[in-house]
């Protein structure tokens, strides 16, 4: 592919994910180099995904929207504007409680994503794609829904 591409060559996908009760879709946009990965993230409202963690730290920067990301046990409203650091192997989730999108720039090191369909390598002619090191581990859905009660109250 090489080192440039332009938007339009792109092709997002779209991921469907329904949890906690919750549903919500996404249209993605995912890069990667030999080091790192990037995705760009358009979310739907009432978007909730299932907790997970990954040995890749993730960088955040919300462009349009609002989301909260929880984080272990605490649980951040991000906004336009607004950057959110992920440790390794950090217990995550997003929810858009909002009635409209939010889109978000997610950078991952060591590149996350790569297997996934449509992800490009943007790598130098004759460099090799990177070992995919990071994939998303699973954890139980009860653990998300005490830490949003905790959060928004029995109501949420």
């Amino acid at each position: 592919m090489g080192l440039k591409l332009s938007a339009s060559e792109m092709r997002g996908g779209e991921q469907k994910q329904t949890q906690i009760g919750h549903g919500g879709a996404m249209k993605v946009f995912q890069i990667y180099g030999s080091q790192c990965g990037m995705m760009v993230a358009t979310r739907a409202s009432g978007y909730h995904s299932s907790p997970h963690k990954h040995v890749a730290e993730q960088l955040n920067y919300v462009t349009d929207g609002e989301m909260w990301i929880f984080v272990e046990r605490e649980g951040f409203l991000l906004e336009k504007g607004d950057f959110l650091r992920i440790p390794p192997m950090a217990v995550h989730w997003a929810w858009i409680r909002s009635p409209g999108p939010c889109t978000m720039v997610e950078a991952f090191s060591p590149a996350h994503w790569i297997s996934r369909e449509g992800t490009v390598g943007l790598l130098m002619e004759g460099e090799a794609r990177a070992e995919e090191l990071s994939v998303n581990i699973s954890t139980p859905v009860e653990f998300a829904a005490e830490v949003e009660r905790e959060c928004f109250g029995k109501a949420g």
